[in-house]
């Protein structure tokens, strides 16, 4: 579970937040919301990397640990292009 903001703290709608090198994908929601469940894991932790992009926006790349049964929470600020 997580929320994209740009940097002036307002949420970011529509943007694209996938696991690098696994299939799951979503879009954030009007209020910048997003939710990925990360399938046919054998390891109860694995480190996974997110890819966030939105036009307009330069792409994000953050790591997270992905622990079994947990719900992790992340933040991701998103800053527009020059």
């Amino acid at each position: 579970m997580g929320i994209v903001k740009d940097n002036n703290d307002l949420p970011v709608s529509d943007a694209i937040v996938f696991v690098e090198n696994r299939d799951e994908r979503t879009d954030t929601d009007e209020n910048g919301m997003f939710e990925l469940s990360i399938e046919n894991v054998e390891e109860n932790t694995i480190r996974i990397r997110l890819q966030v992009r939105k036009e307009g926006y330069g792409k994000k790349r953050p790591a997270l640990d992905a622990v079994r049964g947990k719900i992790n929470e992340i933040t991701i600020i998103l800053n527009p292009k020059p």
